[in-house]
């Protein structure tokens, strides 16, 4: 059952009426982008685990058995650096002291300590580009404080508490433009410092790392006099013996233009093999974030993002990490890869749904995410009677059934035809649901409700991929940003596209059910690359079936903004620029209201104030009218319309204003600080954040003299850190969000002692009748 949570109001001044959003109830999606992440046991038979997400809930820690067998426990954010914490997706390495359980983490430049059970991360340096702990001691890659001086090392012990102390530094021979690795020689402990490129270099110190002084030399292994054609070294490794590894990629500009190369000297740089990662699928892509190297059974195994070579005796066999077998389509993707401490068979990966490990030198793979909140939920598609809908995130689709019920059914994360990338769009037809279109790089169709056929048909089919001749976009840097079908017809189906690094997407349509496809050609004279498309909506207007579509704004080519109209015909489309937009408008998103008579623009412009604006078109009149955005900073991200009120995201907050403006806006909810709001929809309230998916209610109409006279005394102070105080005696009653009763006085009181209390908001209710929302504060 959905709770619904009451928040206080926030009243304006020049409102008559006060509206607000109840606070948000997670719906039953889990996983996540995972960043960074380590492992180590506590005691002989148990593991922890600590991973940084790209999410305002920034780091989870997680328990694990391993006396025999495999059992993992569930993920937990960790107080310190959850959502309120205000570190979001910046978390960029995790690094663990061992023996005080202490989690070091880098997030913009700052170096923090925490625990476990922390709610205040301590900041142990700055001006840090990467760090390493090993063992007791810890190392840290830092700005010069002198202006124009070379990068310097800074290094020193951790003692039983997890306190560091710096020892000492050393002035490296260079400036990093990007952090660099750090990696512990595995024989003679020596500390490597890489740096990435075409033509990468390398430094090492000269003594071991615990044994650091500010004497220790510092050597230049100089540029490697190794490379390959249109492949830059992204990273670099050892294996048991020592051996040197470096794993390259295509530039991320044209990365299709060639495998992935595996690069390997035993003789410290004087010779070179490579070879190419040539796992199976298409050519190209990026390496993992690091090179780890097993010795499982007398075997020595390669692992690189989702490449596994498990032989490096005779490498040149690449397989991906559950070739064998992949439980619920999690797949590894091309970031970090752990070794458990305690079980050599057990491998962690970063997954395509969040979390995940591989056995037998990857041959299966298995997910591991119940408890990771950090889903990136990109798009939301239901049916108006909520019976069924679809939402699609970087962790693949889901589906939800009998949404607007006590009981709602969400299924597990699906991938349509086994394609692994984010998803970025989802929509059904409304007149018949069992027709979905999804899409990430291209676009997929079920026609069944996304039911599985067979253990080899999924129940999905690619109906279109704009990398297919004659587009031949990018393979990689293409994203779907937009799919609609029409409202009475799953036959008429539009998308639109961007494409990274200064190329242009495009926007495409099918008129037979997706089965083929057509370029609605915008600003091009020819098809193939045209415009970067922001979102479409497709409506009815007298009878002929109309397309919206919004554009980026790109000042440097003519007509490259605002919203395009698109009518249908006899012959096809017929297109034109809709409404009064300038060469600055961007076009953030699109929203037909629930009748389909208006259309709703969230435009973005930043060289004029205010800097976001709502346009709205009356499709019988073909009228524009508009009116400013809130003016709190920010950009704003997503807009939707219901029940006379418009709703607008922008950066972690939700405002609220009637529907043709005339109310003003006022805050309906506030997120934590890095919050990402990338897409609402509207009946009740669903939000796609960085986290998650998010359900609220909107908190009928209250006029304030109401609020008022239900207020007749003084409470303070409030917000409170402790103590709470009114004018007089009486009995009161606190309930807290989810209108649970925690306390009842049995005599009239005069004060309440809220120190020990969880932060949140707290409903008071005293004998007279007056109610008090009070928020408590943490200390």
């Amino acid at each position: 059952m959905k709770i619904r949570l009451l928040i206080g109001l926030l009243l304006t001044g020049s409102a008559l009426w006060a509206q607000s959003l109840s606070a948000p109830v997670a719906e039953g999606v889990y996983g996540g982008q995972v960043g960074d992440f380590e492992s180590w046991a506590f005691s002989p038979d148990s593991i922890y685990l600590v991973c940084s997400t790209q999410s305002p809930n920034s780091l989870f820690y997680a328990k694990a058995n391993r006396n025999g067998q495999i059992t993992n426990l569930d993920w937990q954010v960790i107080p310190s650096a959850d959502a309120d914490d205000g570190f979001g997706a910046s978390i960029m390495n995790v690094e663990i002291h061992q023996a005080s359980n202490s989690i070091y983490f880098l997030s913009q430049g700052k170096v923090y300590r925490s625990s476990f059970g922390a709610t205040v991360a301590s900041q142990v340096d700055s001006m840090v580009k990467e760090f390493i702990i090993q063992g007791d001691t810890m190392a840290l890659v830092k700005n010069n404080p002198m202006a124009g001086g070379f990068d310097v090392l800074d290094f020193g012990p951790i003692n039983s508490t997890g306190i560091y102390s710096k020892a000492g530094s050393k002035t490296l021979m260079k400036n990093y433009t990007e952090p660099p690795q750090l990696l512990i020689h595995p024989i003679n402990q020596y500390l490597y410092i890489f740096e990435a490129g075409p033509s990468p270099t390398l430094f090492f110190l000269s003594s071991a790392f615990h044994s650091l002084s500010s004497s220790t030399s510092l050597v230049s292994v100089g540029t490697m006099g190794f490379s390959v054609t249109n492949i830059e070294w992204r990273t670099f490794g050892f294996d048991h013996l020592g051996s040197w590894y470096l794993a390259g990629q295509p530039p991320l500009a044209n990365p299709t233009i060639r495998d992935r190369h595996l690069a390997w000297s035993t003789d410290m740089g004087f010779n070179w093999y490579d070879v190419p990662i040539n796992t199976p699928g298409p050519v190209g892509g990026v390496v993992g974030s690091n090179i780890l190297v097993t010795d499982y059974s007398g075997q020595q195994s390669l692992y690189i993002g989702n490449a596994v070579e498990k032989d490096i005796s005779s490498i040149g066999t690449w397989i991906n990490p559950g070739h064998a077998y992949i439980e619920n389509l999690n797949r590894a993707n091309d970031g970090f890869t752990k070794q458990d401490p305690l079980n050599p068979a057990v491998v962690y990966h970063s997954t395509n749904i969040g979390f995940g490990y591989s056995t037998e030198r990857g041959d299966s793979i298995f997910g591991w995410n119940e408890g990771l909140t950090a889903v990136q939920v990109n798009d939301i598609d239901m049916t108006t009677d909520f019976a069924t809908g679809w939402v699609a995130s970087k962790s693949g689709i889901r589906k939800v059934e009998n949404y607007n019920t006590s009981s709602p059914r969400w299924s597990g994360p699906s991938f349509p035809n086994f394609d692994g990338a984010p998803y970025t769009a989802i929509a059904m037809s409304a007149s018949q649901p069992d027709t979905i279109y999804a899409g990430n790089q291209r676009i997929y169709r079920s026609q069944n409700g996304g039911q599985q056929i067979s253990p080899s048909n999924d129940g999905w089919s690619r109906v279109f991929s704009p990398e297919d001749p004659p587009l031949n976009f990018n393979r990689i840097n293409t994203h779907c940003t937009a799919i609609a079908v029409a409202p009475d017809s799953a036959d008429i189906v539009m998308a639109g596209f961007s494409i990274d690094f200064g190329d242009k997407g495009g926007c495409f349509y099918s008129l037979d059910g997706g089965n083929n496809w057509q370029q609605l050609l915008i600003l091009a004279s020819s098809p193939g690359q045209d415009a970067d498309i922001t979102d479409i909506v497709i409506s009815r207007e007298a009878g002929k079936l109309v397309a919206y579509i919004g554009l980026s704004a790109d000042p440097l080519t003519a007509g490259h903004y605002g919203v395009y109209r698109a009518e249908l015909g006899s012959s096809g489309f017929s297109l034109s620029a809709d409404g009064s937009f300038g060469a600055t408008d961007h076009t953030v998103d699109l929203e037909l209201n629930n009748s389909g008579d208006s259309l709703f623009v969230l435009n973005r412009d930043p060289g004029l104030l205010p800097v976001n604006n709502v346009f709205i078109k009356d499709l019988a009149s073909g009228a524009w009218s508009n009116f400013a955005g809130p003016s709190a900073s920010g950009e704003a991200t997503a807009i939707t319309d219901g029940d006379g009120y418009v709703f607008i995201a922008m950066d972690e907050s939700i405002y609220i204003n009637s529907s043709d403006g005339s109310l003003g806006w006022s805050l309906g909810y506030a997120y934590p600080v890095g919050t990402e709001i990338n897409v609402l929809f509207y009946d009740e309230l669903l939000v796609g954040t960085g986290t998650g998916l998010y359900a609220h209610d909107l908190i009928p109409d209250i006029s304030i003299s109401e609020l008022e006279k239900a207020q007749p005394f003084y409470i303070y102070p409030n917000p409170s850190r402790g103590l709470v105080r009114w004018d007089k005696p009486m009995n009161l009653e606190v309930f807290n969000l989810q209108g649970q009763r925690i306390y009842r006085s049995n005599q009239a009181i005069q004060e309440m002692n809220c120190k020990n209390w969880p932060q949140g908001i707290y409903l008071f209710k005293f004998e007279n009748g007056a109610e008090a929302k009070v928020l408590i504060q943490a200390l």
